[in-house]
């Protein structure tokens, strides 16, 4: 779907990269403001969750990485290592965004590979939902609903009650007001919870949050939560984890 002329002025901006063998391609701790949209043209890779023991997906020449970073920022639960010496055609994040606009067929294909990949990665390595068993994990993540928010679109309000559990999925997350007024805004990211503390002691948010830029989230509607609170109370006790960084509870 793309014509000619634009695949000329895409040729123009994008570089050949290598990699190594056992290189890391993208990592969770990358930027993925910084890092373009890879496309395989030699070579095998393999994408693995983060926390997640099994053994991946490959990739292989004609499939693509990195689209999450390109498309909403923050970081990635995703991580994709070189299996060979590897050969990729990079596309700026930039350009990613603008053929997003320009050609609603590449959009189409790189947002449906993006939800797959968040969604999946979210049910699988968010520290959340790891003191679940696998089975658990699964029967839980089944309830949440796949959401997309909008630039500025808030989450929780300050002073209101929450409406919903919320699991970042993509992109990132502006939490403000509250005990932190006067500091910097903190920023939630892939895999981080919001919303788990003031569900779980009935009370109003202590802060607010909202989108930055799109944001794919997973949520859970407040009767569902209680409901599955019920069932696996470990849920609950990841409450403890607000403030321990690494464990995925923001607020």
């Amino acid at each position: 779907g793309i014509s000619q002329e634009i695949i000329r002025a895409v040729a123009r901006q994008v570089s050949v990269v290598r990699f190594e063998q056992n290189e890391p391609m993208i990592t969770p701790s990358t930027a993925p403001g910084e890092t373009p949209l890879l496309v395989v043209v030699d070579g095998r890779g393999i994408i693995r969750t983060m926390g997640d023991e099994r053994p991946g997906t490959p990739i292989a020449a004609g499939d693509y990485v990195g689209e999450l970073g390109a498309l909403y920022g923050g970081s990635t639960l995703l991580s994709v290592t070189a299996r060979s010496q590897l050969l990729a055609v990079a596309i700026p994040a930039s350009l990613v965004r603008w053929l997003c606009r320009e050609v609603p067929e590449f959009r189409a294909a790189v947002e449906d590979t993006a939800w797959e990949r968040a969604f999946g990665a979210v049910g699988r390595g968010a520290p959340f939902l790891r003191r679940l068993s696998p089975d658990q994990r699964g029967v839980v993540y089944a309830r949440f609903e796949p959401t997309i928010l909008n630039e500025g679109e808030p989450l929780l309000g300050e002073g209101a009650p929450p409406l919903a559990l919320w699991v970042i999925a993509a992109g990132e997350v502006e939490i403000y007001g509250g005990g932190i007024e006067g500091q910097s805004p903190r920023r939630a990211k892939a895999g981080d919870v919001i919303g788990l503390r003031a569900l779980t002691s009935n009370e109003p948010c202590g802060v607010s949050a909202r989108a930055l830029r799109n944001v794919l989230a997973a949520r859970l509607g407040v009767g569902s939560f209680r409901s599955m609170m019920e069932k696996y109370p470990a849920l609950g006790e990841a409450r403890n984890d607000v403030g321990f960084p690494g464990r995925g509870v923001v607020c």
